[in-house]
């Protein structure tokens, strides 16, 4: 049943505080249990002429049996709402509470930011303070504010003392000097992984740290020592050696010779980005083609500004201006590339440029033809 179902067969609307709990009771009117003849089949406990009460823990099946939900009574008998519209909102913000449970009703406020703004005068009264520093205090050390003896509290602040002393009983500060110890004392860690947390270093430390020998020059004769075991293993290892060519070989950037760019050199940073900028040498379709660091694009992701350097800059024979980012298909639809991209649509248009993403579908074709592709897209005037 809907609210205003209910409250359309209630006798009293608007009447408050007819819901309460005592006990393990529910304490409800009885003209409840005339919405729907299934109820009457319960067992209830009669509290006087005009209320009953139900186990508290299967009060839903009441709710169950009238389709309805535990809010819907709670506003209807305990806060006397004749609307919806009349629920408690948040003092905050006035956005609708939510409803906890028929014992707690609404929380105090919609969110944990808004709770903290309502309780703020409460938490920074001086009394308030005093009393949650006095809790924790009774949780660190429960012994202290119970009614033992002054001589028993005595003996066991000096046992704890003695303790703490000896190191049975390991502080904060121990654990620190310890790993003060560690970081001085194992140089492989030097450079390579940080202190520990909580760990503060004094300058001193710190310079000896970086003056260590992790990360240092190497003299003549130890390159030379380096070298002749690699030979020596490799030597012994021929199989390894044809592994490390080929990984070698297999890099994914590099330079390669362009004769259509100005200092005929290109540095390339993917195998795709170096089968299309051999293509575009060899096409009569573009020519100029320059490295993408010399048009950078600045764009916004996660309220951070970073730059965007694209792929490829070309000139085409009829004059067009293309700035080309090669990005595998799979790719095209992350947050980050999307943000990168609307950016580049933005400068490139204002600056009079096209703006192209190719993917592989493109990259790998045999008859690839840069100006049917603009021609198709509409991006040619």
């Amino acid at each position: 049943m809907k609210f205003e179902e209910i409250l359309a067969k209630d006798p009293s609307p608007g009447k408050k505080d007819r819901l309460r709990i005592e006990e393990n009771l529910v304490i409800f009117p009885k003209w409840i249990i005339e919405l729907d003849c299934r109820l009457k089949n319960y067992t209830y406990t009669t509290i006087d002429d005009d209320y009953i009460g139900y186990k508290k823990c299967s009060f839903g099946h009441i709710t169950e049996v009238l389709k309805t939900n535990t809010q819907v009574l709670y506003d209807i008998l305990k806060l006397g709402i004749t609307s919806e519209e009349q629920r408690p909102k948040c003092p905050v913000c006035g956005k609708f509470l939510k409803f906890s449970n028929i014992v707690t009703g609404y929380w105090e406020t919609c969110s944990t930011n808004c709770h903290l703004s309502y309780t703020k005068d409460i938490r920074i009264t001086k009394e308030s303070r005093e009393k949650a520093a006095k809790t924790m205090i009774e949780r660190k050390h429960t012994w202290a504010y119970r009614d033992f003896p002054e001589e028993a509290k005595k003996k066991i602040s000096d046992t704890l003392s003695k303790k703490y002393k000896t190191g049975e009983i390991v502080t904060t500060e121990y654990k620190r000097n310890e790993a003060r110890k560690r970081m001085l004392g194992n140089k492989l860690s030097v450079g390579r992984t940080s202190p520990r947390k909580g760990v503060k270093l004094s300058q001193e430390q710190i310079e000896k740290l970086r003056k260590s020998n992790i990360g240092r020059t190497l003299s003549k004769e130890h390159k030379d020592k380096i070298s002749k075991r690699s030979s020596e293993y490799f030597v012994n290892h021929p199989d390894k050696l044809h592994e490390f060519i080929l990984n070698g070989l297999k890099s994914k950037h590099g330079h390669v010779t362009i004769n259509k760019s100005v200092n005929k050199d290109f540095y390339y940073m993917s195998s795709w980005e170096k089968r299309f900028v051999e293509y575009c040498d060899s096409s009569e379709e573009v020519i100029d083609i320059k490295e993408g660091k010399e048009f950078k694009i600045l764009y916004t992701f996660k309220k951070s500004t970073h730059t965007y350097i694209p792929d490829v800059l070309l000139t085409l024979s009829n004059g067009a201006r293309v700035v080309i980012e090669i990005k595998p298909k799979s790719k095209l639809n992350t947050k980050k590339n999307k943000a990168k991209f609307k950016a580049a649509m933005i400068k490139c248009k204002s600056e009079g440029l096209i703006y192209l993403i190719l993917t592989e579908e493109y990259i790998f074709k045999e008859d690839l033809s840069l100006l049917k592709i603009l021609t198709e897209r509409g991006l040619l005037n």
